[in-house]
């Protein structure tokens, strides 16, 4: 067992993971590919704790993930652990947007705003990704906004309903000034 996983496995805590992102990776780059491994593996624990490592090293140094969108996308369409799918998403929304998106992570996005059985966190980062997704793709805001408006929201949560009003108010911000390219 490698000391990282060793690291990973102790009793956890946000300023655990903050130390083993920055003082184990972030003064050790030469380990993050060890660390983004471990976001694959097969214990849920190790594979969540290493992904939030690696989501508060995405906060510092996005450069570190840049190349490694494409990855992150299929982790966060593959992954059956919920807290490592929402921590994917998270950085997902901390890195600019590929081009050309990929339709099947917007498409997978869209199916999972409103579904029930993925937890609120994958659903509001879902929504953000989604937003962030369409902003390259003008044309797609409008049948985002429809998406989002055509929810009843009376039956979700507080911050689902917070999040559907931010990302909306942002469309129609986006809307009434539209980026010159």
């Amino acid at each position: 067992m490698t000391d990282l996983i060793r690291l990973l496995r102790q009793p956890i805590s946000r300023g655990h993971i903050l130390e083993v992102a920055h003082n184990h990776i972030g003064n050790h780059p030469e380990r993050f590919p060890e660390l983004f491994r471990l976001i694959s593996h097969t214990k849920k624990i190790i594979s969540w704790r290493a992904a939030w490592a690696c989501e508060k090293l995405c906060e510092t140094s996005p450069e570190w993930f840049m190349e490694k969108r494409k990855e992150i996308t299929h982790l966060s369409l593959s992954t059956p652990y919920d807290g490592t799918r929402r921590l994917l998403l998270s950085m997902l929304c901390l890195l600019p947007v590929e081009e050309p998106i990929s339709v099947e992570l917007l498409n997978t996005c869209l199916d999972r705003i409103f579904d029930p059985r993925q937890p609120i966190a994958v659903q509001a980062f879902s929504i953000r990704l989604a937003y962030k997704l369409c902003l390259t793709q003008p044309e797609l805001l409008s049948e985002l906004e429809l998406c989002l408006e055509s929810e009843d929201m009376e039956y979700h949560s507080a911050g689902i309903r917070s999040t559907v009003k931010n990302v909306l108010k942002s469309i129609r911000k986006n809307n009434a000034h539209p980026k010159k390219k």
